[in-house]
């Protein structure tokens, strides 16, 4: 007994350590199929799953037994092709599934705020301080401004141009816009002082 436990072989360590394991491989699916759809930018929900499992009833016909998401549809298809997965998802309470919008919006902003960390590192570290800022605003249907900032950098020789962030604004003038990007990239890390040269694509500016 007191062998096992220095070497954390007790029963219930290895129990725990197996269904850690399993939640693991079940959550990394899930992961895996939100990162799939984000990257080759595609809608995760639709009109009748609303990212949830979908659970018919007799009154609803074959096409409603399809999920009109393509998160759930992906999903589903996994499951089909991972026997494993399938056998660990039988035994996650439905309260657990990970596969609600709320779950699937809070993945996809840790995403986007890794993607961001990593741009902003890579500046940090490019061939030179230097680096050149691209803004362009859009305003939506709401009448708020979205602006997106663009990093043109150059990084081992060569040139690089990321998307850096969307923000929002309702105020459309120069200095209030100037102000949102200024406050973001401070925000993220990059320094101001080290913009060689600015392109600024919308009509308030």
């Amino acid at each position: 007994m007191q062998l096992r436990r220095e070497r954390h072989e007790e029963i219930e360590t290895l129990l725990k350590t197996n269904v850690l394991e399993k939640h693991r491989y079940y959550v990394t699916a899930v992961m895996e199929t939100i990162q799939f759809l984000a990257i080759n930018e595609l809608p995760l929900r639709g009109d009748k799953d609303g990212g949830y499992e979908f659970h018919p009833t007799e009154q609803d016909t074959i096409e409603d037994n399809i999920p009109s998401g393509l998160f759930m549809r992906l999903f589903e298809y996994t499951l089909a092709k991972d026997s494993k997965l399938a056998e660990i998802h039988k035994d996650i309470p439905a309260l657990c599934k990970y596969t609600s919008p709320q779950i699937q919006n809070e993945v996809i902003e840790i995403m986007a705020q890794l993607v961001k960390e990593k741009i902003v590192s890579d500046v940090n570290n490019a061939d030179v301080p230097y680096y050149t800022v691209k803004v362009d605003g859009t305003k939506d249907p709401t009448g708020k401004e979205n602006v997106s900032i663009v990093i043109r950098y150059v990084l081992d020789g060569t040139p690089m141009e990321h998307l850096l962030s969307i923000q929002t604004t309702i105020d459309v003038d120069a200095e209030s816009l100037a102000r949102v990007v200024l406050k973001e990239m401070t925000d993220l890390g990059l320094d101001p002082q080290c913009i060689i040269s600015q392109c600024y694509m919308t009509e308030h500016l």
